[in-house]
């Protein structure tokens, strides 16, 4: 079984490209053009299940294509739209994300203080002084939530939770 700290978030499925198979992955990180491993782990039904690539190339900074094995149509690669894309630490470069960023945090699930989740952590915005977390919240929509210390009240790197103080108004901004 695959351990939650042994993996880390590197983006999400996006969509299909053509009807062959591929999918696009919107990534935070580029880890897989740098380090070895043959895979990468998609969250489906929850679990991470490895899948093994056959070729990618870069769309932009921000996105590659990607053909997994035994993924052959539109169809089935229609099944991996919106699944969360992790990658296993072992093959990591420095065994973990840069520390620095705030990108450290793309996968963690995101908590209220009295325990209801708000959702999941897909990408950060670092390109002001003011970061922002762009989460999945748990009925689909995408929520934008300053990532400030103030807010922060603890963070589990084992489970991957990020537990935040927010006022409910931040949190229905975006509905």
């Amino acid at each position: 079984m695959i351990r939650p700290d042994s993996i880390y978030g590197i983006g999400r499925i996006t969509r299909t490209h053509g009807v062959n198979g591929k999918v696009e992955l919107q990534f935070t990180d580029d880890v897989f053009d740098r380090a070895d491993a043959p895979y990468l782990f998609l969250e489906m039904d929850g679990l991470p299940v490895p899948f093994f690539w056959e070729e990618y190339s870069f769309k932009n900074q921000h996105a590659a294509l990607f053909k997994f094995e035994d993924v052959d149509n539109e169809q089935q690669a229609r099944r991996l739209v919106g699944a969360q894309v992790f990658y296993d630490r072992r093959f990591a470069p420095h065994t973990a994300p840069d520390m620095d960023s705030f990108k450290f945090f793309v996968g963690y699930r995101v908590l209220l203080p009295d325990g209801r989740e708000v959702g999941r952590v897909e990408s950060v915005d670092e390109s002001s002084a003011n970061v922002l977390l762009s989460i999945r919240h748990t009925d689909g929509h995408e929520i934008m939530l300053p990532f400030h210390p103030d807010l922060v009240t603890s963070f589990d790197e084992q489970q991957r939770e990020l537990v935040m103080d927010v006022p409910e108004a931040l949190l229905s901004l975006n509905d």
